[in-house]
C-alpha cells in the first residue's frame, strides 16, 4: 500500500494581524492520501476526475516535491510527523511475523451463513481486476478463486459478466455513466457463446444464448478448502476471459 504525500499547506492563523503584533507560527496542513498517484488530481491535468478543494489548496499552498520516505503507510506516517526513521523498527518487526504466511489465500466461505455468496474478480488469486472500468473494457484475464465449502451437498453456481444488479446479458454492453467525479465510459460487448467451470476435479460446460444474463451449474461439492475457476468461451470455444461475478448457493 503506497501513501503519496499531495500537499503541503503553510496557512497564518487569525485574519489580519494588528500593526506591532507579533505573529505567531504558521499552521501545518499535512495531507496524505492513500493509494493515490500523482495524476489522480484534476490540478495534475487529470482529465476525468474532478478535485477542486485540492486544486484550490495546490494553488495556495506552498508545495514540498523533494520529500523522501518509505513506499509504506506507517514508515511514511512516522518519518514525517518525527522526521525520523524509528517507525520502520516497529514495521520490521510486524512483518517478520507475518511474511511466512502472507501469500496463504484467506479463503471465502460458501454454504455457510451467508447464502447465497458472491464472488467477484477481485478474489482472484494474484491477478489484478478490482476497478469497474475493468470489467467494462472486458479485460481478457482470468484467476482462481480460493473458497471453503462449508458443509457437503448440492451447490449450485452462476456465473455472470455484469452483476445481478445491473439486469444485463452475458453479452451485452454496458451504457456510460455519469458519475459525481466523472463519467463512465460504455462497456464493450463480449461474443460470450458458452461457459465452463472446474471445481473439486470436476469440469462442466454449458452453452448461452445471446440473451442470459448468467450461466447456471449445478455441482455437488464435499466440505473443506478448494478451488473454483470460470471460463467465458466465444463460438470456437476459444477463453475470452473469467466470470467477473459468480453466486454460489447451497441447495
Amino acid at each position: 500500500m503506497k501513501s503519496t504525500l499531495i500537499s503541503i499547506g503553510l496557512l497564518l492563523a487569525g485574519t489580519q494581524l494588528a500593526i506591532g503584533e507579533v505573529a505567531g507560527p504558521p499552521n501545518v496542513i499535512i495531507v496524505i492520501a492513500d493509494d493515490q498517484g500523482y495524476g489522480d488530481l484534476g490540478c495534475h491535468g487529470n482529465p476525468v476526475v474532478r478535485t477542486p478543494h485540492l486544486d484550490q489548496l495546490h494553488r495556495e499552498s506552498l508545495r514540498f516535491t523533494q520529500f523522501h520516505v518509505a513506499p509504506m503507510c506507517t514508515p511514511t506516517r512516522g518519518q514525517l510527523m518525527t522526521g525520523v526513521a524509528r517507525m520502520r523498527s516497529q514495521l520490521d518487526g510486524w512483518w517478520n511475523g507475518l511474511k511466512d504466511h502472507v501469500n496463504e489465500p484467506q479463503r471465502v466461505v460458501i454454504g455457510g451463513v451467508e447464502n447465497p455468496t458472491m464472488l467477484t474478480a477481485c478474489e482472484w488469486w494474484d491477478v489484478f481486476v478490482d476497478q469497474q472500468a475493468q470489467v467494462r473494457r472486458g479485460d481478457p484475464k482470468n484467476g482462481v478463486w480460493h473458497i471453503e465449502v462449508a458443509a457437503p451437498g448440492e451447490y449450485e453456481i452462476e456465473l455472470r459478466r455484469w452483476p445481478r444488479e445491473a439486469g444485463l446479458a452475458l453479452a451485452a454492453e454496458a451504457p456510460a455513466e455519469t458519475l459525481t467525479d466523472g463519467k463512465l465510459p460504455a462497456g464493450r460487448a463480449l461474443a460470450v457463446a458458452a461457459a465452463r467451470i472446474q471445481v473439486q476435479g470436476q469440469a462442466q460446460r454449458v452453452s448461452v444464448s445471446a440473451s442470459q444474463e448468467a450461466a447456471v451449474f449445478r455441482v455437488p461439492l464435499r466440505a473443506g478448502p478448494t478451488t473454483l475457476q470460470s471460463w467465458f468461451l466465444n463460438a470456437a470455444d476459444a477463453p475470452i476471459c473469467g466470470a467477473y461475478y459468480a453466486y454460489i448457493r447451497k441447495m
